[in-house]
């Protein structure tokens, strides 16, 4: 049964297996109908072929992926708080870099890894970098600002939040929000500290939001690994691989 005045999505047959097997999208070729006439980025309730409540996922019409799974039947909160609720559980994934005191930059929120499918969220020694990938986070942005402002307070001082927004996100999920600060102090370059290690970090122009940090357990092995050794980096952008080499010996 759908929620009173919510619209819907009804999945073709067979359609539903995905959602039942924790997969966060679904394509365009997966729905059936759309029941009312939802906008980009609201939240729909997701019906099997049978009408049964599968799922409540974002909605947009100009995405290859026009379904992003956000809940399940069971999880009736609000966004704001379900959000709220991911948010702290991918802190207390994160308690032991917290409390770190040779890092403090790292992968705030992991998108879908986080149960929060197109939204990457980067932390800069306090300076948040927002990486939307979806259409919703436009539709529900000073929601998102101000749960990371109340989930933060007591951790780290957050300076700032910035967007980065690649063109093919524009292109592909129709996004009108633009690059730069939306909150706080507008620096461009902030330094910060990874396995011991001190980086300046171009947060306006750098890749992707400014530092690859899905490689530092990488990097630090790579370091161990090098000790003694002679090591030539390759393209090593911000020489992550070969500074770690560096401090280890090599």
């Amino acid at each position: 049964m759908t929620s009173q005045n919510r619209a819907a999505a009804l999945l073709k047959a067979g359609r539903e297996k995905a959602v039942f097997q924790g997969h966060p999208w679904l394509f365009s070729g997966a729905v059936a109908a759309l029941e009312s006439t939802p906008s980009a980025g609201e939240l729909l309730d997701v019906l099997d072929s049978g009408r049964r409540l599968v799922a409540r996922a974002f909605y947009n019409p100009h995405s290859q992926i026009s379904l992003r799974v956000w809940s399940y039947p069971h999880e009736k909160a609000p966004f704001a708080e379900l959000f709220r609720v991911r948010l702290e559980s991918a802190l207390l994934c994160r308690r032991a870099l917290l409390s770190d005191e040779n890092c403090n930059a790292f992968r705030l929120l992991n998108s879908e890894g986080d149960f929060v499918p197109g939204l990457i969220i980067d932390n800069f020694a306090g300076h948040l970098v927002l990486q939307p990938l979806a259409f919703w986070v436009e539709v529900h942005l000073d929601e998102i600002k101000n749960a990371l402002l109340d989930a933060l307070e007591t951790r780290f001082e957050v300076k700032s939040m910035r967007l980065r927004v690649e063109e093919d996100v524009i292109k592909h999920e129709r996004l009108t929000l633009k690059s730069g600060v939306f909150y706080g102090e507008a620096l461009d370059e902030v330094e910060i500290i990874e396995n011991g290690l001190r980086y300046t970090v171009d947060l306006a122009g750098g890749q992707k939001t400014g530092f690859f940090f899905d490689q530092r357990e990488t990097r630090a092995l790579v370091g161990e690994l090098a000790a003694g050794r002679n090591v030539l980096d390759l393209f090593c952008y911000q020489g992550g691989f070969g500074l770690n080499a560096l401090k280890s010996g090599a």
